[in-house]
């Protein structure tokens, strides 16, 4: 895997010489941005994938993890250029919800130029109420990209800070995928091991129902709104 890296308007953009994504060079692909955004500071990054006729699920999941560091570092990822049978794909996987796609390299640009990126505040704010911490979700969804994210907090919160109560504002999320349903099951599992209590709220219909199809409506605890999380927590 070949790629050519260029720059224009402040934004980096890198052209891929071979035609796959896949498990053989994710390790090549990640390790050259990672060094760009570690080394070179660079920000905001979008990738040609012109050339590119396979992604894999090693491919996608490296993607993911890239824009994941980049937003840490208070930049953003895009991707342009798509194979149809490429894009196809990525739809029918829903990444497209995750990770920002577009037809050409103009709209891509003019993406990254648009909006000052700082995902670190834009993915959850922490409340504190008499010994409860509040979880306000800041994104509409919960997905790959974030719930590692909101998952640690938790985790810390629980473990390290020795809270033992918290509830999590779903105000906000429209949308949740299995690995934000992992990361719920995740903080309940460690509330549970540690004697804390914990609570979901303001979820809307559809996570629900992906709640109720998964099951994890029966072992999570869901209430409506925020008094009823404070009372059920202090109970």
């Amino acid at each position: 895997m070949d790629i050519k890296i260029r720059s224009r308007q402040d934004i980096t953009i890198i052209d891929f010489e071979g035609t796959e994504i896949d498990h053989k060079n994710t390790s090549f692909l990640s390790e050259k941005i990672l060094s760009l955004i570690k080394e070179e500071e660079v920000k905001n990054i979008a990738l040609n994938l012109e050339k590119i006729s396979w992604l894999t699920s090693s491919g996608i999941g490296a993607l993911l993890n890239i824009r994941k560091s980049i937003n840490k570092a208070d930049g953003e990822l895009c991707i342009f250029n798509i194979n149809p049978q490429v894009l196809e794909s990525i739809k029918v996987l829903m990444i497209d919800r995750i990770l920002p796609v577009f037809n050409d390299e103009e709209e891509a640009v003019d993406y990254l130029k648009s909006t000052p990126w700082s995902k670190a505040e834009k993915v959850y704010e922490v409340r504190k109420l008499n010994g409860i911490s509040l979880i306000d979700i800041k994104e509409q969804q919960l997905d790959l990209q974030n719930s590692g994210d909101i998952e640690s907090k938790c985790l810390e919160l629980v473990e390290k800070e020795k809270i033992e109560k918290i509830a999590i504002n779903f105000e906000k999320v429209s949308f949740i995928t299995s690995s934000g349903i992992g990361a719920l099951l995740s903080i309940y599992n460690c509330t549970t091991n540690n004697n804390a209590k914990m609570c979901v709220y303001n979820l809307c219909q559809d996570i629900l129902e992906a709640l109720e199809i998964s099951m994890v409506d029966k072992i999570l605890n869901i209430v409506s709104d925020e008094k009823s999380a404070i009372e059920l927590l202090n109970s």
